[in-house]
């Protein structure tokens, strides 16, 4: 009964984080939103893995990871666009987009290999944390290597 509920929490933090984390994307540096915002997500992750059994903080740990990742991942999306050159940005963009449910496969199917393996629930969810730090690290790296200027010349 209350499971449809939390998962239902993931995708509305996700809307909520899409419209508040562009609008952040479009007042300050895109890239320290979106690498925030994947750090934040961190804490939620592991309050997930810890008091999952609180079905309150589990709402709103659920929600506020859909609108950290979820959010950031549609802010990634529109950032993507300014790494290709306009002759090939829609099949640079095509590809990113698709290469990312790829990452979604094989996640539930390391989930279930984990579960089965015996690994207890919050250390799996726990686990869940490390693709959070490396895409945080990764656009705090592209931050450093990357003009402002020149990705908010094409975003504008």
């Amino acid at each position: 009964m209350n499971a449809p509920r939390v998962a239902a929490m993931y995708q509305a933090g996700g809307t909520v984080g899409a419209i508040a984390l562009g609008w952040a994307m479009d007042r300050l540096n895109p890239y320290k939103v979106l690498g925030m915002s994947y750090l934040v997500s961190i804490l939620f992750i592991a309050l997930i893995g810890y008091r999952y059994t609180d079905l309150v903080i589990l709402n709103v740990a659920v929600f506020s990871v859909g609108f950290c990742i979820s959010g950031s991942q549609i802010g990634a999306n529109a950032l993507v666009a300014s790494f290709y050159p306009t002759s090939n940005r829609t099949t640079g963009v095509s590809w990113a987009l698709g290469i990312g449910p790829c990452g979604a496969i094989l996640g539930s199917m390391m989930g279930g290999a984990l579960l089965g393996a015996g690994m207890g629930f919050s250390t799996i969810i726990l686990m869940l944390a490390i693709p959070a730090l490396l895409a945080s690290v990764a656009i705090f790296a592209m931050y450093g290597k990357y003009s402002y200027h020149q990705v908010r010349a094409v975003i504008a």
